[in-house]
């Protein structure tokens, strides 16, 4: 590749005169209006999980969702073992991640293993959170 390490050596430098030429192209494409908008989307079908997280027996919200990322994991009846919770949450992730249907990260929220879905995508859809959620459950 002509000896150049990554392709963003061949675009725009993004330094001081143009440090914000990405959000201004996402302006100029959907405009402030449009941009609040989709984020307030975003914000609503993230709040939509959590709910149904907290209505699911078997399930637990690990943190509060003020904007579109949640944090959640399996809690099976009768299982209290953090370390067969984070096992148990561990093998969730992998198994919905190698689906293809949805992708879910994870991290440590107050020392426990979190399942953490960040809904941010201009495309996303509600149907695509439903499909999340089913995937998650299956």
């Amino acid at each position: 590749m002509l000896g150049c390490e990554s392709l963003s050596e061949y675009s725009v430098p993004l330094g001081r005169r143009f440090r914000a030429l990405k959000l201004w192209f996402v302006l100029r494409a959907y405009g402030a209006d449009g941009l609040a908008e989709i984020i307030a989307g975003h914000i609503a079908m993230a709040r939509e999980l959590a709910g149904w997280i907290e209505a699911a027996e078997g399930w637990e919200l690990l943190a509060p969702v003020p904007l579109s990322t949640v944090c959640f994991r399996r809690r099976p009846p009768g299982v209290d073992d953090e370390a067969e919770l984070d096992r148990i949450n561990a093998d969730l992730v992998e198994r919905v991640n190698a689906s293809g249907t949805a992708f879910v990260s994870h991290t440590q929220v107050g020392g426990r293993y979190a399942a953490r879905m960040a809904i941010g995508n201009v495309a996303s859809r509600p149907e695509h959170v439903r499909r999340a959620w089913e995937a998650l459950n299956s």
